[in-house]
């Protein structure tokens, strides 16, 4: 039923309240493209474009940016540099709070566009984001991107396998716009986030994390290395969580890695029955040793009552 709500208009279920400026935000996006052009607003925008490799997302999380009050349209350029100030009054360096603003600027309209994201309109939603690295550093677009899928992947509902396909096609095309180290960034936070939710045992966001993956691998984001060294992995731990990961990737991705490594698969299936072999051998041991224990108590309890006739 959750997964029928991830229509195209809101297929990540943010709403408007993921997104606190939703409709008018875009608004604001088109009308400060027009307003920069008519104040001639550029010097800002050309050193943006000068620095494409500031890391912008960790400092984004510790330095606030600017807020307008509520019907007051503040234009980008003007935010940013609020956002700037408020850095550098934090004792932030100025490359800092130059970051703190791209990354913060990113994620609003990477945000925004991402909303209006659906199976049918992927493609043009990734031609628009693209367009972003004009204005903003390629990584604050991509490191927004990660964020704003990963917020769906854990926090949102189970993904259906048309959700998961379009966010698989969506990562793809970013990385083919942006850089392939784009997909290997998302590639290294989507295993750093499935772990914690395997050891958490949260298995919904461990599902939808495993349905993107796998399906990346079929889009050709991910060798079949990747999967592989996970489908080892949950070989070894075989929980049932783990047992369910397992067949979700098979089901999704199965097909083509046996067709294109199967001797990977057949290192995997090697695995798989070793693990399967040691916990029979384990569960047999425990069965013997708890029969054994059983037979001593009845003598036992046989003898004491010899004793008593």
């Amino acid at each position: 039923g959750d997964d029928d709500d991830d229509d195209d208009d809101d297929p990540f279920g943010m709403g408007p309240d993921g997104d606190s400026q939703s409709e008018d935000e875009d608004e604001d996006v088109s009308q400060s493209d027009e307003e920069e052009a008519d104040i001639n607003q550029s010097e800002d925008e050309e050193a943006e474009e000068k620095d494409m490799n500031v890391v912008g997302t960790a400092a984004a999380a510790t330095v606030p940016t600017a807020t307008a009050p509520a019907g007051k349209y503040v234009p980008p350029a003007q935010r940013a540099a609020a956002a700037a100030a408020a850095a550098r009054a934090s004792g932030a360096s100025a490359s800092d709070a130059k970051a703190a603003a791209d990354a913060a600027n990113a994620t609003r309209q990477v945000r925004g566009l991402m909303n209006r994201m659906g199976e049918s309109n992927v493609a043009s939603i990734v031609v628009e984001i693209a367009g972003l690295a004009g204005k903003l550093p390629r990584r604050s677009i991509g490191d927004a991107c990660t964020g704003e899928i990963l917020r769906a992947l854990v926090e949102g509902p189970r993904a259906s396998e048309q959700y998961a396909s379009a966010l698989a096609a969506f990562v793809a095309g970013v990385s083919g716009e942006l850089g392939p180290e784009v997909g290997a960034r998302f590639g290294a936070v989507v295993v750093s986030s499935l772990a914690e939710a395997r050891a958490a045992g949260r298995a919904r966001p461990a599902a939808n994390l495993v349905a993107v993956l796998a399906r990346l691998h079929t889009c050709g984001v991910f060798p079949s290395s990747v999967c592989y060294g996970l489908l080892i992995e949950l070989s070894r731990g075989l929980s049932e969580l783990d047992a369910t990961l397992m067949l979700g990737l098979l089901r999704a991705a199965g097909s083509k890695l046996r067709s294109e490594d199967p001797a990977g698969m057949k290192d995997f299936i090697v695995s798989l029955q070793g693990r399967v072999s040691e916990l029979q051998s384990g569960a047999g041991a425990g069965a013997e040793a708890g029969a054994g224990e059983g037979g001593k108590s009845s003598k036992g309890g046989g003898g004491g009552k010899r004793s008593d006739g």
